[in-house]
């Protein structure tokens, strides 16, 4: 019982977070990774030089492109009141159908639909433009 308290308080101090939250790069621009540093960051002086990586949009698009591979390809529609008759026409096709909640209030730096956008575009691919 003694070993397995010891392993639990061992397991639980050795787990820190760490915010990756800005790193400097060799022109003295600071890299952000996640839309709360950056509003942040940006709040405090809006002339800083600031390079965005969106990793959030990198993880969703890799997740499309497997879903995708996995022949799991899904359709966003933000209007519910479509989805009783889409839902059967996107069946016929193996197409999932999805709601999603669209927000227009975005900064221009982060892109939070990117795996919804990754499925559009292979929707649009596979059956064009009259689909």
């Amino acid at each position: 019982m003694r070993l397995r308290f010891l392993f639990f308080l061992m397991l639980l101090t050795s787990c820190k977070y760490k915010e990756v939250s800005n790193t400097r790069d060799s022109q003295d621009t600071i890299i952000v990774y996640n839309e709360a540093v950056f509003t942040t960051l940006w709040r405090e002086n809006q002339n800083i030089k600031i390079k965005v990586i969106d990793t959030h949009c990198i993880n969703q698009r890799k997740r499309a492109r497997t879903d995708i591979k996995q022949g799991n390809i899904i359709y966003f529609n933000s209007q519910e009141w479509l989805h009783k008759e889409m839902s059967p026409l996107l069946a016929k096709h193996n197409i999932i159908l999805k709601q999603y909640n669209y927000g227009c209030l975005w900064g221009p730096y982060f892109d939070p639909y990117c795996y919804e956008e990754k499925m559009w575009k292979e929707i649009h691919t596979i059956f064009g433009d009259t689909f």
